[in-house]
């Protein structure tokens, strides 16, 4: 998200959680007002966690300074499914404009490293699934879009 309201920080432990720690960071982080949520290995992957899915695809480690996902081998990306058929032929050549660039002028494509899949299914990297969502809204197109993990070997 560009300007998150709130912080959401996750502890993991290898075998048991350390409440003290967690303290600490409350302190240090209080001007920011955290929500600390503490888990071990084993909990984190337990199905009744819930906030499991959100930390696989759109988590930040501030210990290896890259990606959740792309630290256990995966890249998370949004599939964005979208319908033009509210749109009149003179607007859908408009939207494919703005979406894919015209006459040397890039579109939203380039700038959000989108990946076509067909003519109205679009890969997006996670950090930038917000700016395409507004993208669609602004154009009123009924759409959808799913969080899926990609394997890093099957990219490129």
């Amino acid at each position: 998200k560009e300007k998150p309201k709130d912080l959401d920080l996750l502890i993991i432990f290898h075998k048991k959680e350390d409440l003290d720690i967690a303290y600490e960071f409350k302190i240090k982080l209080q001007k920011f007002n955290p929500e600390i949520i503490t888990k071990t290995w084993k909990n984190m992957n337990s199905s009744t966690f819930q906030a499991r899915e959100a930390i696989l695809g759109e988590s930040y480690s501030l210990i290896s300074k890259g990606f959740f996902s792309e630290n256990l081998g995966y890249k998370a990306v949004y599939l964005f499914q979208y319908e033009l058929k509210n749109l009149t032929s003179t607007e859908r050549v408009r939207f494919h404009y703005a979406l894919f660039g015209r006459d040397k002028i890039s579109g939203i494509f380039k700038q959000l490293s989108l990946n076509k899949l067909s003519d109205s299914t679009i890969l997006c990297p996670t950090e930038n699934s917000e700016k395409l969502k507004e993208f669609l809204e602004y154009w009123q197109l009924k759409s959808k879009s799913y969080p899926i993990l990609i394997p890093l070997r099957k990219i490129n």
